[in-house]
């Protein structure tokens, strides 16, 4: 996976996004954040949870699509994640790169919009003259 935010949601995997769960897990206990705080308990259960699935691939990807439907979906839980911690840099920017990847996930497998399958067609239409 890349780190220089151009990732490719088909290189996206979900030990991708364990290393990310870990990673806010790692910035909270350096936050002083208690094992036992819900903060803490929240992401240990996403990685618990994630750990479990049968087809982890799927699974985050299912995710994916369950948080962020959409653009704005996206951009207000990052609203409301960059309230929560603007005073804790280093979570939210492990916070950031946590759903970055799940939106990326989420570009890939939305259907396509009407407007988007008539460009398609009309590139494809292109493409054969």
């Amino acid at each position: 996976m890349e780190d220089n935010g151009s990732v490719s949601a088909s290189n996206i995997t979900w030990k991708d996004i364990e290393k990310a769960q870990i990673k806010i897990m790692e910035e909270g206990f350096r936050a002083c954040y208690k094992k036992d705080s819900k903060f803490i308990r929240e992401y240990a259960g996403y990685v618990n949870r994630l750990r479990q699935e049968e087809n982890p691939d799927e699974y985050v990807r299912n995710i994916a699509m369950m948080l962020f439907p959409n653009e704005e979906a996206y951009n207000n839980r990052m609203t409301r994640y960059r309230k929560w911690h603007a005073n804790k840099k280093n979570i939210l920017k492990s916070v950031e790169n946590l759903y970055k990847l799940y939106y990326e996930l989420s570009k890939e497998e939305r259907p396509m919009l009407n407007n988007d399958i008539s460009n398609a067609i009309e590139d494809a239409i292109q493409a054969e003259s």
